[in-house]
């Protein structure tokens, strides 16, 4: 089958992308990282019969099928991971331990099945990218948020007139939302 080059250009850099992209994010190892790009492009290439120009970029479709490509291979590494179980220390020494029994019977897995550790990751990297381009202003303004139990408090605390203060934490607000972090409904 002959791709298209302007297809083939597309496919390959929606795979560095999204590769790089969850690699930084999730802190994929070189060899998860080349697996990734690896699945990325095959994806793509294998549903190059479903692009239609006429409906919009290679670019668009290909970084789509390159995001949900993505998604299922961090889902299944999830999936493995979370098959990883702690063991007691202790057990080395235990002269009644049988390894003939299943390890993961016991519920012990560290990750369990209804979290989403990488929405976790993700947003604890972007707060600290928020943090790291805080003014000294934001920072201190920010701790006597975590400080106090509500806004007024944490108002007298500062020593900024009321306007001032809401007026901080609105721009607050707004730093992090340029962050993708936005507050709670």
């Amino acid at each position: 089958m002959t791709y298209d080059p302007a297809y083939i250009d597309a496919v390959l850099a929606a795979a560095s992308f999204r590769s790089q992209r969850c690699a930084i994010h999730f802190h994929l190892s070189a060899a998860d990282r080349e697996d990734l790009y690896q699945t990325i492009v095959l994806d793509a290439l294998e549903r190059s019969s479903r692009f239609d120009a006429a409906k919009g970029s290679a670019a668009t479709f290909t970084g789509r099928l390159a995001l949900n490509a993505a998604n299922d291979f961090l889902n299944e590494l999830k999936k493995c991971r979370g098959r990883f179980c702690a063991l007691d220390p202790w057990v080395a020494n235990d002269p009644d331990f049988s390894q003939d029994g299943d390890l993961f019977d016991d519920g012990s897995s560290l990750w369990g099945e209804d979290q989403d550790c990488f929405a976790e990751i993700d947003a604890l990297c972007d707060l600290q990218s928020a943090w790291c381009l805080m003014t000294d202003a934001q920072q201190g303004l920010l701790q006597q948020l975590i400080i106090h139990p509500d806004q007024p408090t944490a108002c007298r605390a500062t020593g900024y007139s009321t306007p001032t203060f809401y007026r901080r934490v609105a721009d607050l607000r707004m730093h992090f939302r340029l962050f993708g972090l936005a507050a709670a409904a």
